[in-house]
């Protein structure tokens, strides 16, 4: 017990400890690429989606953010007209209806502008662009992007970005219909405009530059600015659901697990419990059931038996057994033999049982003369009885003394 005691108070001086250590430490930097309005991390769009009623005052009480497949996000084909659809992704991947419901969206007058590292589905094959990694990019330090437009990038201006998160550009862009609006050092397009239908689409294959990070990163947040200087809107649906998906399927659980501390206290409480399991299974055993002892209800039933034959009178039977008992108990401690009672059986009587000798020859001459009878009174029976208790408590007293004496 004192040893289970000891390790107990060892193992919660561990763990303090590593609940204190893991408060005081610096919190590590998340660096993955979420893209979400939520997220403050480096690579997340908080910064972006506060900036909107900036950099369209027109839609500044119109921003509504979609957590639902476009089929069932786009507004209906008559009020596309002035509205824009903004979804900034790692990959950007709808299916036929959700495309479909995005090509209606931008013919009848709407706006999407796409930012994601890679685009698949039907979207890419309708507006004929395909995405390919400049992998000699990913290995430098810095990739420079800059407009095509002499009037948004005077005297040549560039943008800098990490190489290896701006490495991907378009090929085999259909010319007639799309317009390179941005290009990388290697004059690589990043970004183009395609018209379709009344409505325009605005696709970059750079979502690094519009996170957290850039924006606060020198004048970054200009080239934000002048991406989304070519079109206004009335009204913004802000995509999450590319993202993270429908927000339906947001549990306690995952709330629990996308949190830090909360992700630690509950692998703690796992782990707690299993040690809890593990020990305690093994230091404490099922409780035994407690048996009563096997009672000996032997003499019960020969007082019965003896009840049984004193009240229906039948003293003489009841006699003989009680003298059969006597004579087998002589013979079982004394080793004599009973068949006859003669003065040698008396003296060898009195010695090993320390009773005197004229007692012994009495008890023994009053049972011979009981066993020749057919009857006896009950007088005699009481007589014989006390007869034979009294050799008995004369026969344990001497057997204590001689105990005593060793």
């Amino acid at each position: 017990m004192k040893s289970q005691r000891k390790f107990i108070i060892i193992l919660g001086v561990v763990f303090i400890a590593m609940v204190v250590f893991e408060i005081m430490r610096p919190k590590p930097i998340d660096w993955r690429q979420t893209y979400s309005r939520y997220d403050k991390i480096p690579f997340g769009n908080f910064i972006l989606h506060r900036q909107l009623p900036q950099i369209f005052p027109e839609a500044s009480s119109a921003i509504e953010t979609v957590r639902e497949p476009m089929y069932n996000a786009l507004p209906q084909s008559a009020d596309a007209d002035g509205k824009l659809y903004l979804s900034v992704s790692k990959a950007f991947a709808p299916d036929e209806l959700d495309t479909e419901a995005l090509l209606e969206f931008v013919a009848h007058g709407g706006v999407a502008f796409l930012s994601a590292d890679q685009f698949s589905g039907a979207l890419a094959d309708t507006l004929n662009f395909k995405l390919e990694v400049n992998y000699a990019q990913k290995f430098i330090d810095s990739n420079y992007i800059h407009f095509t437009a002499p009037a948004l990038s005077p005297n040549g201006k560039e943008w800098a970005y990490k190489g290896g998160l701006a490495a991907n550009y378009f090929v085999d862009l259909d010319t007639t219909s799309a317009i390179v609006t941005a290009i990388n050092r290697d004059s690589q397009p990043v970004m183009i405009e395609q018209s379709y239908g009344d409505g325009t689409f605005f696709i970059s294959s750079t979502p690094i530059c519009f996170t957290n990070y850039y924006m606060l990163s020198g004048d970054n947040r200009e080239f934000i600015a002048k991406s989304f200087s070519k079109f206004s809107a009335h009204s913004i649906l802000w995509d999450e659901y590319y993202k993270v998906g429908r927000d339906e399927i947001r549990s306690p659980l995952r709330y629990i697990l996308s949190v830090d501390s909360l992700r630690w206290a509950y692998f703690c409480v796992l782990i707690g419990g299993l040690l809890f399991v593990v020990f305690r299974a093994k230091r404490e055993q099922r409780s035994i059931p407690v048996i009563p002892p096997v009672t000996n209800s032997t003499l019960e039933f020969v007082d019965t038996v003896g009840q049984v034959y004193y009240q229906q009178g039948d003293h003489a039977n009841l006699a003989e057994k009680k003298i059969h008992y006597f004579l087998d108990y002589v013979r079982t401690n004394y080793y004599v033999r009973t068949n006859e009672f003669t003065e040698e059986f008396y003296q060898k009587i009195s010695e090993k049982s320390g009773i005197d000798l004229p007692s012994v020859r009495k008890i023994f001459r009053d049972i011979e003369r009981i066993r020749g009878k057919e009857h006896i009174l009950e007088v005699e029976l009481e007589s014989l009885h006390a007869n034979i208790e009294l050799f008995y408590s004369w026969s344990r007293a001497s057997s204590a003394n001689f105990s005593k004496g060793q």
